[in-house]
């Protein structure tokens, strides 16, 4: 195991200094990264995995914008996961099935791409199996023995409620947590009643409160969809000119991933359009030179803010000529700011949250307060009441939002075993088209359903299995999978959410994996027999895991994005140009990426690689890059055979 953990982590440091920065990292290094405290509470996209956006901005705020600094926060991860690992697996009774489970946590090579990328999947996969390994550690615990237990619960919603802090879709994990550890505790007192109170945390349920608003009301100030009319306004307003030369204007802005969007005129000649994003979206205006010399004013409101450009006065522009016309640029006095009657409604929306939060938290306070008077363990109800209350308070808000804008969108509409299953096998085979994968998710999901069922019946046959306690923590694995099946399942048909693909069906990787060591562990306890079978099932599991995964093992791509392994090599190319300033134009999947490596190239030799999105602003590139389906002009240099990604030099 310690061989396997320092191989393990030596492949996650090497990928995380070696491999490009991906679409997902760099977004939000600029969405949220780069900005002021603020931007860190802006759920405006599904992009902002909290807790690391949180420890990004420390890091690159110290060690500036080195991929590994973007990443460490996922390194740091790395050795939590590898330590919870290490934990459960010495945990087990059979230590060939220990270190057979142990491989099978690491050796993934899809699970190895996310610990090694500046993403929230990291922390959050290594804060559930901590989560998980105390979960395990618990059931292990006989019933007489659970009123002393003040510690495991507590622990194990801290780093569940933290999981949802890195990433939310760790949110049906907590809940099924609660609700498999209910159950348990509900079971126990039908045994056992508990003579252990329950008593009302009321001085950490009002700490509790101030922080949740604190958090909450953050959150809305940053948000300017709060409904139709909660849209921050922009007027452009053009005075002194003919006709014919507001005729020869446009003007347009840049979302978030650079894409230029065109803004008509209406029938008075204005311009009018919302909302801006608070860090990245800029105004641009084209217009002749001559045309910007006879200009009277250029009047630009936002929200309650104007800011003008007048023949003595250029105003808050960056200003570009080029072929007769010339760029007008917005800086940063034209970024959108939350306004009085923004924060007013922020405010009001916080206190609505926090108000049904407490209804809830009533509620769930008071069941568990009937359940301790009948026998039910009243700390232990406690605790997970308190944990579902504060993932509930972390995550109501962003998840609100997001599903307002329109903004949980990646998943599956087929079903829980083609998307989720699915994605996951493809995933671990590291293989995102391979061909029968919807056959092999069938079959995964019913060998693993009639494994469980075989192993459970037969340690619950053996007197044996019972009395070592071993049967518990598989049968609880078994029922947390199935509660986190059925919250999927309810989730899609009531909120209209996407079935987990992928990435984000990744946290149910860890908990499918114990499930096997915990089953294998059991029957292994049985007899000498069985423990034989089971300690070889396991093991060859184990050894085709591990040639999986060095087979896929390499450090210059990630499965999910693929064509951003072109942009380093693109840039050191253009880098050749002695211009002091070259124009790139780039596929929209390319934009976030190749701005960073841009930014980093100016920031070490001052030559500025200016990055447009294609179709572009209407002046000539230098460079374009983008897959031929995509553009085919000017000479092509392919960047690499494996993603197709052409470097276009445009002639002069």
């Amino acid at each position: 195991m310690v061989v396997v953990a320092i191989v393990a982590a030596g492949y996650v440091v090497a990928r995380a200094t070696r491999v490009g920065v991906t679409y997902d990292e760099a977004l939000a290094l600029y969405l949220y990264g780069r900005g002021d405290l603020m931007a860190a509470f802006d759920f405006s996209a599904a992009t902002n995995h909290w807790l690391t956006t949180v420890g990004m901005k420390a890091s690159v705020a110290v060690f500036g914008m080195a991929e590994w600094a973007l990443r460490l926060p996922a390194l740091l991860a790395t050795g939590l996961y590898l330590a919870a690992a290490a934990t459960i697996a010495v945990g087990l009774r059979h230590a060939v099935i220990g270190a057979a489970t142990f491989v099978l946590l690491v050796a993934n090579p899809y699970l190895l791409d996310y610990l090694s990328l500046g993403r929230g999947y990291a922390l959050a996969l290594a804060c559930e199996l901590a989560s998980l390994g105390a979960f395990v550690r618990w059931m292990r615990r006989p019933v007489d023995t659970l009123d002393t237990d003040s510690r495991s619960l507590p622990v194990m919603f801290a780093l569940g409620v933290a999981a949802v802090a890195a990433n939310l879709t760790m949110l049906t994990f907590l809940l099924g947590l609660a609700a498999t550890a209910g159950v348990r505790l509900a079971a126990a007192a039908r045994r056992r009643p508990s003579t252990a109170a329950f008593v009302m945390p009321w001085r950490r349920l009002g700490l509790g409160a101030v922080v949740a608003a604190a958090f909450i009301g953050a959150v809305f100030a940053q948000e300017r969809v709060h409904g139709d009319g909660a849209f921050v306004p922009v007027h452009v307003r053009i005075a002194g000119l003919l006709p014919e030369e507001r005729d020869r204007i446009d003007v347009l802005w840049l979302d978030p991933t650079g894409r230029p969007r065109f803004v008509r005129p209406d029938e008075r000649g204005e311009f009018a359009f919302g909302p801006l994003h608070a860090a990245w979206e800029t105004i641009r205006v084209v217009l002749p030179a001559a045309a910007d010399r006879n200009l009277g004013r250029l009047d630009v409101q936002v929200g309650d803010r104007r800011f003008e450009r007048t023949p003595a006065d250029p105003g808050p522009w960056q200003v570009d000529e080029w072929d007769g016309f010339r760029w007008l640029t917005s800086t940063a006095p034209l970024k959108w700011r939350p306004d009085a009657p923004h924060l007013g409604r922020a405010a009001a929306m916080t206190a609505v949250t926090v108000g049904g939060l407490a209804a809830v938290g009533a509620v769930l306070y008071g069941v568990a307060a009937t359940l301790a008077r009948r026998g039910v363990n009243g700390p232990a109800l406690s605790a997970i009441v308190g944990g579902v209350m504060a993932a509930l308070a972390f995550s109501v808000a962003p998840i609100y939002l997001l599903l307002q804008d329109d903004q949980l969108f990646f998943g599956g509409q087929v079903g829980l075993i083609a998307d989720t299953v699915g994605s996951l096998v493809r995933g671990t085979r590291y293989d995102a088209t391979m061909a029968g994968s919807d056959d092999a998710a069938a079959l995964v999901t019913a060998v693993l359903s009639l494994a469980a069922v075989a192993a459970l019946a037969l340690s619950a046959w053996s007197a044996t299995a019972r009395e070592s306690g071993v049967a518990a923590p598989a049968a609880a694995m078994a029922g947390l999978l199935g509660v986190l099946a059925v919250g999927i399942e309810l989730q899609h048909r009531w909120l209209e959410t996407p079935y987990p693909t992928a990435r984000t069906a990744l946290f149910l990787l860890p908990p499918v994996v114990l499930l096997i060591g915990l089953l294998a562990d059991a029957v292994a306890s049985v007899g000498r027999a069985s423990g034989r079978v089971a300690a070889a099932a396991v093991a060859v599991l184990a050894l085709a895991a591990a040639a999986n995964g060095i087979s896929a093992a390499n450090t210059t791509h990630t499965l999910d994005w693929p064509a951003d392994r072109s942009t380093p090599a693109a840039v050191a190319r253009i880098a050749s140009e002695r211009a002091d300033r070259v124009r790139v134009g780039v596929e929209w999947i390319h934009y976030p990426a190749m701005r960073y490596y841009a930014d980093r190239h100016r920031a070490a030799t001052g030559q500025e690689i200016a990055v447009i999105s294609l179709p572009g602003d209407g002046r000539p590139f230098d460079y374009v890059l983008a897959s031929p389906a995509e553009w085919k002009e000017g000479s092509g240099t392919k960047i690499d055979p494996a993603t197709g990604v052409v470097l276009w030099r445009l002639g002069r």
